[in-house]
């Protein structure tokens, strides 16, 4: 076997190419394993014979498998590349190591069930083989040869953790969790630094379940940038807990509220928290029996607020079809300068605001992601939006699935990198146009039309773009196939991202690179890299 940096291990065993690839190539794949398995073993007892000449033992073995204990005589001899990059790459391993080794002598962690030592990624050779194990996880190593790739420099954002205790795992039945075992949870997480997420979304979290997670907010040594409590049995008592807790913290990045019913007293109180608060940059309130008088709470709130990045207030309870909230919004749109994702999925909108919104983006020049899905714009407000997008160059991604845009408003003349149209009653004419728009528009590389009226014209069109590489199709929602010479559409299962900020680098519909960040390559949203540990029990 030879690696890319040019380490080769030769194989335990012959390996005959013969009969058909299939057959040979998993045999190359089972040697390949099996010669790994015995190059770790006979390395661990190179080590107890060759423990004063490190030097000696590191050249002999695979870096993949080998151990360093004393290299800093070897780093500084003179080493062939292979051996270079080797021992590089066995420095950061060791000295993450170390860090980690002398993070739990400083913390007095002496039980081996403490969640400090358990949380570790931790490798044991037992019974002739090599288990891997991290909480109540465990797996054997897969031998797959890697070479002397590159490490991840290791360093307290890379090494954070993110407990995952979703109750909706649909793999298996999973105990929910209850306010009893959010108690038993804060008590584990105190004084964890390593843990700096938890995602307790789908649960039976009620307002005494939240007084419990909030002890985790008000510490003054918290380190917790992350909290999911979406789809809880939250209400405006809990709330308003959290609220007074995040007045004076300041380590929380995100907060998801998503449906629960916390109602207009609720929202208040978490509107008069973003006056004080300054860290805060995602707050999801989507579906939690918001009204018009705290949407516009909101919308005052955010005028002055520099930090906040993304916010959702979708599916409010708006009896009021004045659309009131419209002005707000348009007028916070005009001063903020940090906004970068803005939902209002669901808010029963019509033409009268989106022309009032239009008014508001064209001061706006930071605002990336606008969600208008499932409201009631037709093509004459469409008209507004396409008149803005000619003179915006800072949106990217414009959602309009499930409104009445039709034929006119199918295409906004604009350079959008990421454009949905699902199920707007949108003919033969209107999808014509939006597909010759991606012939001329070099942004435009995202564009979703299902539930459309897909004619055989429109089908060819698509097809072509697709097969010519210009729609990638992975970019939309149709893939092309044909029967007796006429061409159809059929409805993969792709859509628009839900989140374009996020601080959570690992969210599968994030996509936060520089050039996804827009046209200004001086924005880049915060990720940062942890790992996720999943904690359900059936």
């Amino acid at each position: 076997m030879f690696s890319a940096d040019g380490e080769s291990v030769d194989f335990s065993d012959v390996v005959t190419l013969d009969r058909t690839v299939e057959v040979w190539l998993c045999k190359v794949e089972k040697t390949m394993r099996d010669t790994l398995r015995k190059s770790l073993a006979n390395c661990l007892a190179a080590l107890t014979t060759l423990t004063d000449k490190f030097d000696k033992w590191v050249k002999e073995w695979p870096g993949q498998v080998s151990k360093l204990q004393c290299y800093s005589e070897i780093i500084r001899g003179n080493l062939s590349k292979e051996i270079r990059l080797k021992i590089v790459s066995l420095v950061m391993g060791e000295v993450h190591t170390r860090d980690v080794i002398d993070k739990l002598v400083r913390s007095e962690c002496k039980d081996v069930n403490a969640f400090k030592w358990l949380c570790q990624l931790r490798l044991y050779w037992e019974k002739d083989d090599c288990i891997i194990r991290q909480t109540n996880t465990q797996f054997k190593y897969g031998y797959e040869y890697l070479g002397n790739s590159g490490r991840l420099v290791i360093t307290p954002l890379t090494d954070s953790v993110t407990i995952e205790l979703r109750g909706n795992n649909r793999l298996r039945d999973v105990q929910r969790l209850d306010d009893g075992d959010v108690l038993a949870l804060s008590k584990c997480l105190r004084n964890h630094r390593s843990v700096t997420g938890l995602d307790v979304r789908y649960n039976n979290i009620t307002d005494e379940g939240v007084g419990h997670l909030v002890d985790l907010l008000q510490q003054d040594s918290s380190s917790l940038r992350s909290l999911d409590l979406m789809f809880n049995d939250i209400r405006g008592d809990g709330a308003q807990v959290l609220a007074k807790s995040l007045q004076c913290n300041s380590t929380l990045l995100s907060l998801r509220l998503s449906n629960n019913k916390i109602e207009n007293r609720g929202a208040m109180q978490l509107a008069s928290m973003l006056q004080v608060n300054s860290t805060l940059r995602e707050l999801e309130l989507a579906d939690c029996d918001l009204d018009t008088q705290s949407v516009i709470a909101f919308s005052i709130v955010l005028k002055s607020n520099k930090t906040r990045r993304s916010v959702d207030v979708s599916r409010p309870l708006l009896f009021s079809h004045q659309e009131e909230w419209a002005v707000h919004v348009a007028e916070m749109l005009a001063v903020n300068s940090s906004l970068v994702e803005l939902h209002l999925g669901k808010m029963g909108m019509t033409d009268t605001g989106m022309e009032r919104l239009t008014r508001g983006l064209r001061l706006n020049g930071s605002l990336r992601y606008l969600d208008l899905r499932c409201n009631r714009v037709t093509r004459d407000g469409v008209r507004h939006l396409a008149d803005l997008l000619k003179k915006n160059r800072t949106l990217d991604v414009v959602d309009l699935s499930s409104n009445q845009i039709e034929d006119e408003g199918a295409w906004p003349g604009c350079v959008l990198r990421e454009l949905s149209v699902h199920s707007n009653n949108i003919r033969t004419e209107g999808l014509l146009s939006l597909a010759h728009a991606l012939t001329v528009n070099t942004p435009l590389d995202h564009v979703y039309i299902w539930g459309n009226h897909l004619e055989e014209p429109v089908c060819q069109a698509f097809r072509e773009l697709i097969a010519s590489g210009r729609l990638p199709p992975e970019q939309t929602d149709v893939s092309a196939y044909e029967v007796d010479g006429r061409v159809f559409l059929a409805e993969v299962f792709h859509s628009l991202r839900r989140r374009y900020y996020s601080t959570n680098g690992f969210d599968t519909d994030t996509r936060p690179t520089n050039e996804a960040a827009g046209h200004d390559s001086s924005f880049t949203p915060h990720i940062e890299s942890q790992q996720h540990v999943s904690l359900q029990s059936s």
